[in-house]
């Protein structure tokens, strides 16, 4: 059985290929720079990789957004998704969160035509994240939406759910005091499983993650990483 992981990026894919002697895993690659797009085009052609080129938040400088909307363009029309891109008010040293806030817009914008998928990251941005979502968007029909590391609490959970947004979940989740509580809402077809770094227990680590799940939403885990595989496919 082909396991999905939900959330890595380009700069851990020289691990990837030893892990794969060892398990069937299919990845979610995603970019943080202009930069990233050759690489990431080249990359998306391979059957076991589907790749999204963004402008990470943690990446914005002048000399990015200078390049970015015909990065975007160029991206979309080699058929990549959306990411990793998003909100950040909780890093310190990074650009200023009205200038994110612009940066977001001119991608979600620039996505919002096109059947393509979009990953999130999120910290501390919650109100604005959602309001453009809802005014630019449309999650579950022309973009599937996924929000990584989901590390949040159960409200913002439920307003994923509320806008049909899959929620990926990583080893981190498991230290949140409400984990159990935000597991047992989460509906599986809206579930995915991420395990971000890569080394040579990258399978143990991410059957890991699966076999908590498992446990807490009371669900063979080999189903549970059928099902999750199935969400992964609409992006």
């Amino acid at each position: 059985m082909r396991v999905l992981n939900a959330h890595t990026h380009i700069e851990n894919l020289s691990k990837i290929t030893a892990s794969n002697l060892n398990c069937e895993i299919d990845y979610f690659v995603n970019g943080t720079k202009c930069d990233d797009l050759d690489r990431l085009i080249q990359l998306n052609k391979q059957p076991n990789l589907k790749c999204f080129a963004g402008l990470h938040p943690w990446k914005i400088d002048d000399q990015e957004m200078a390049k970015l909307e015909g990065f975007i363009d160029r991206a979309l029309n080699e058929g990549l998704g959306l990411g990793e891109v998003g909100l950040d008010r909780a890093r310190r040293g990074i650009a200023d969160f009205e200038v994110q806030k612009r940066v977001l817009r001119l991608q979600l914008e620039a996505v919002a035509s096109r059947q393509r998928g979009v990953v999130l990251h999120i910290v501390r941005g919650w109100g604005d994240l959602l309001e453009m979502i809802d005014s630019i968007l449309k999650p579950g029909r022309n973009n599937p939406i996924m929000v990584h590391n989901f590390c949040s609490n159960i409200e913002n959970c439920r307003q994923l759910i509320r806008r049909e947004i899959f929620i990926s979940i990583g080893q981190p989740f498991f230290t949140h005091k409400d984990a159990a509580e935000i597991l047992k809402i989460i509906p599986v077809e809206r579930l995915l499983v991420e395990e971000e770094e890569m080394d040579a227990n990258i399978c143990e680590r991410l059957n890991m993650i699966y076999e908590k799940i498992s446990i807490a939403k009371n669900i063979d885990k080999e189903l549970l990483k059928n099902i999750c595989f199935e969400n992964g496919k609409v992006f």
